[in-house]
């Protein structure tokens, strides 16, 4: 009798130590999993909070590229139109037809192009006027009179007037038509005049045309050009010009570039 209840205590003891160490495995084991738990959770606040943060980093870094973008193109922007106001001031075309075209006005003055004797084809240059510096076509051209002012040391002009030729009068035929004829630049740096030769292949019918100039040092420069009515653009803009006579039997134009503005003109052939 008294080893049965011995068996039957140590058993019951033997359980109870079994159910206390599942207890302890358990209650280790929840702990464990709850401390996994935390760290997943507090592992994901923080990588929210870098993502945030990153994203945040990156909007406030874009938008101040953004702003500064901005600036720059306004300030190109602004300078671009500096820019054109300057061709708008220093190219000037102009319709003489009732006027007379060895007359020019600047600055509310009228002054003489060329001297009323001056009976020569060449241009006409006189560089020891400080008040005004001037280089004029000749009468070679009888329809048109271009070439460039320096007043007071200045900003140089570039100018061509003449005789407009009315556009129903302009021709339009697809051919190519020659013009050859003379040019002027100045260079303000530099503060002399550059001459040389221009020829312009133009085809009425189809609006276009190719102007090839050639300095007196041998180098040359070719442009396309377009003709919108009786005008014509080459060069991006920069250059503009006009026909001028009956049948457009002369041209002139004007340009301006980095190194300074020229002047120009041309006959039929």
């Amino acid at each position: 009798m008294k080893k049965i209840l011995l068996t039957i205590a140590i058993s019951t003891i033997l359980t109870a130590c079994g159910s206390t160490q599942k207890s302890i495995t358990d209650a280790v084991n929840n702990e464990i999993t709850n401390q996994i738990d935390k760290a997943k959770q507090n592992a994901t606040v923080q990588i929210k909070d870098q993502l945030n943060n990153a994203k945040n980093d990156l909007q406030d870094n874009l938008t101040d590229q953004f702003e500064k973008g901005k600036k720059h193109l306004a300030k190109q922007f602004d300078e671009k139109k500096e820019q054109a106001k300057d061709y708008i001031r220093n190219l000037v075309l102009e319709d003489g037809s009732k006027l007379n075209i060895n007359k020019f006005e600047l600055k509310g003055q009228t002054i003489d192009l060329i001297p009323d004797d001056w009976n020569k084809a060449g241009f006409f240059t006189n560089q020891d006027n400080n008040s005004l510096i001037k280089s004029v076509s000749g009468n070679k051209y009888n329809e048109t009179r271009f070439g460039i002012l320096v007043p007071n040391n200045t900003n140089p002009i570039a100018f061509a007037q003449g005789n407009v030729t009315p556009i129903n009068d302009m021709p339009t035929k697809n051919i190519i038509v020659e013009y050859l004829g003379d040019y002027v630049s100045y260079n303000q740096d530099l503060k002399e005049f550059d001459y040389g030769n221009i020829s312009i292949d133009v085809n009425f019918g189809l609006k276009d045309m190719t102007l090839s100039s050639i300095n007196e040092h041998g180098n040359k420069e070719d442009f396309k050009g377009v003709i919108i009515g009786n005008q014509f653009t080459f060069d991006n803009g920069r250059g503009k010009g006009q026909f001028y006579g009956s049948q457009a039997s002369e041209l002139s134009g004007t340009l301006q570039n980095e190194e300074g503005v020229t002047s120009f003109g041309a006959k039929k052939q």
